[in-house]
């Protein structure tokens, strides 16, 4: 289990991305064909959460974002935010870059699931700007944390995908194109004001870490599936 190191310090925050090493043994079942919250049991008992407390978005690669007010499944998005206590926001990713975000003034946490085509339609900036309108959220007042995903290294591209994105995100090597999708996410982070300070980017990539982490490209249709959740917990007073 990952635990984001910009988020530790805040003791009301639940929050984690699973690895392979968080599930039980699956040999040759394919997982694609299986809800990744199935066999995930013991990272959430890890993390004390249960199963009644998790709100998970229907991914549908839009940029769409839906405000949570009770656990469940919501349809057509790819972003969910809430301002409530006790429930565990979570998307699950193969490749994606997994955005988690938190307020610790307002009281406000979100989670993204940002693929290329949700990213190209600047979801994590319409995230920002969403919270902004929903719950007063000053974007200088964010922690955001950009997860493992397909890197730069890895993730190759062809010209109509590369030219929806900045030149910032897009690198020439040997004649093939590569797509770095945590940068085109930090961009819009910090487009919206969040301070680069506040952002934590991971560094590990889905394709390279085979040991580690699930990936679509690399394994086909079979991948299995990461979680990333966050939750602001009830704290005693």
């Amino acid at each position: 289990m990952i635990i984001p190191d910009i988020f530790k310090e805040f003791p009301e925050l639940c929050t984690g991305i699973s690895t392979k090493q968080d599930i039980a043994p699956w040999g040759d079942m394919d997982l694609s064909a299986v809800d990744p919250i199935s066999y995930h049991q013991d990272f959430f008992r890890r993390l004390g959460i249960s199963a009644a407390q998790l709100a998970k978005p229907v991914q549908k690669h839009t940029s769409k974002i839906t405000e949570v007010n009770f656990p469940g499944k919501y349809d057509d998005c790819d972003a969910l935010v809430t301002n409530k206590e006790n429930i565990a926001l979570v998307v699950s990713v193969a490749d994606c870059v997994p955005v988690m975000l938190f307020d610790s003034v307002n009281k406000v946490i979100g989670v993204i699931h940002a693929g290329w085509r949700g990213t190209s339609e600047k979801i994590t900036a319409k995230t920002i700007r969403a919270i902004k309108n929903k719950y007063g959220v000053e974007p200088e007042n964010l922690r955001a944390y950009i997860g493992p995903s397909a890197g730069v290294c890895c993730y190759e591209v062809d010209k109509k995908i590369a030219g929806k994105f900045s030149n910032q995100a897009v690198f020439y090597k040997n004649n093939k194109i590569y797509l770095d999708l945590k940068m085109e996410n930090m961009i819009q982070l910090s487009s919206e004001g969040v301070i680069k300070a506040n952002i934590q980017i991971s560094k590990q990539c889905t394709i390279c870490d085979s040991d580690i982490f699930f990936s679509y490209r690399r394994e086909g249709k079979k991948a299995g599936r990461m979680l990333a959740v966050i939750c602001l917990k009830k704290l005693k007073d």
